[in-house]
């Protein structure tokens, strides 16, 4: 039987592959070269910009400007120590040291944290050759840098900056005094007179003319070379009370009025011209209790704080203890001023009187056997400024 020849079974045709699967291979294809490239990203560089160095706003140039003054101040008065006699000397360590607890409360220097620019032209160094400061020169600095702090005081639209610079300018002004009476000299004049003025309203000034003429007395006759503001007569919205909250304006009525029955009080346990610059200061308190209450509307009414007497705590066994009790009104006073510039608008009438009163408060003190403070009116754990620079557009 002839053997048939066998055959192979025949494969199918194979068929071409489904059109999705060759997308599934090409996305897995997609999807491993950029993961490479991920994990490849640390190599990659792309051309960027570098770090701005932040802008900083109105507000934090003017907080700048009072640490570069205070820094200033603190070298030069350093550099014034060398070949100054004992007592000059002292006041310049003064001057060094409060200048730095300044620096501290506002905040400062800036370091913004990025690198510096290479191609930026270097801030000059003081070399060998250049002739170091006097206490003269220290005194007008001081002068100087009084008035500029009150001038940002007034400006400023942070209150609390604006408090912290009224305090700085006080005690700036407490310098400017004590340096000259150690030299021997007139202290330069710190600015007092606002721009353009300002009226205390009504008749606060009790001539009746309304115009505010008399002002806000000084506080005392003690001869300080730290003038009390003297407005002059201007529109409405520049009245003495017009801006302050009534609650902090009455405070300051109390307080201006309790002041005056202090150093009432002390006149009665002084004598000579101890007991005249008491009743000078007695005098000056009640008139300026007064221009408050009226540029507000409360004198003689219901609301009027004032009172016929105040109990008032201090030692007044000895003159000594009175002149220490003195000394104890006016820094209350001060602070009392230094709340009131925290409720007050930039550039406003009530703004100026309050960082006044603080500074001559300060000042007078001085008399009374007060020591320079870095922040008079301030309590000692008050909160500081702090850098607040505005980020770079973009």
């Amino acid at each position: 039987m002839p053997r048939t020849a066998s055959r192979r079974p025949s494969r199918p045709a194979p068929h071409p592959a489904p059109a999705r699967s060759r997308r599934a291979r090409a996305l897995a294809g997609v999807l491993a070269l950029g993961t490479a490239a991920l994990l490849a990203g640390c190599g990659l560089r792309l051309e960027t910009d570098p770090p701005a160095e932040p802008v900083p706003d109105a507000t934090e140039q003017v907080r700048r400007d009072a640490v570069d003054d205070a820094l200033a101040l603190a070298a030069a008065a350093e550099a014034a120590t060398a070949g100054a006699d004992e007592g000059v000397g002292a006041v310049l360590g003064l001057v060094a040291s409060t200048s730095e607890v300044q620096v501290e409360a506002l905040g400062g220097v800036y370091e913004s944290g990025l690198a510096e620019d290479p191609d930026a032209t270097p801030s000059p160094t003081p070399s060998a050759t250049d002739p170091a400061a006097t206490p003269a020169d220290v005194l007008a600095l001081l002068g100087g840098a009084a008035s500029e702090a009150r001038a940002d005081a007034r400006a400023t639209d942070d209150p609390g900056l604006a408090r912290l610079l009224a305090s700085v300018a006080a005690s700036r002004a407490q310098l400017t005094d004590r340096l000259a009476a150690a030299l021997g000299t007139e202290a330069p004049a710190v600015d007092a007179e606002p721009e353009g003025g300002f009226t205390a309203g009504g008749s606060a000034d009790g001539s009746g003319s309304g115009d505010g003429s008399a002002a806000l007395p000084s506080a005392s006759a003690s001869g300080s070379a730290t003038p009390a503001p003297s407005p002059t007569a201007t529109g409405p919205a520049d009245a003495l009370g017009a801006d302050l909250d009534r609650a902090d304006a009455l405070a300051l009525v109390l307080a201006e009025d309790q002041a005056g029955y202090g150093f009432e009080v002390a006149a009665a346990r002084l004598s000579d011209d101890a007991r005249a610059q008491a009743r000078s200061a007695a005098a000056a308190h009640r008139a300026a209790a007064t221009t408050w209450a009226e540029a507000v509307g409360v004198a003689g009414t219901a609301e009027d704080p004032r009172r016929v007497a105040y109990e008032l705590g201090g030692d007044l066994s000895s003159a000594e203890a009175v002149r220490t009790f003195a000394a104890g009104l006016l820094t209350d006073l001060a602070a009392v001023h230094a709340d009131a510039v925290l409720d007050t608008g930039a550039s406003t009438a009530d703004r100026t009187a309050a960082v006044d009163g603080l500074r001559t408060s300060a000042a007078e003190s001085l008399s009374w056997g007060a020591t320079p403070t870095a922040l008079p009116g301030l309590p000692a754990d008050d909160p500081t400024a702090s850098p607040t620079p505005t980020p770079p557009a973009g």
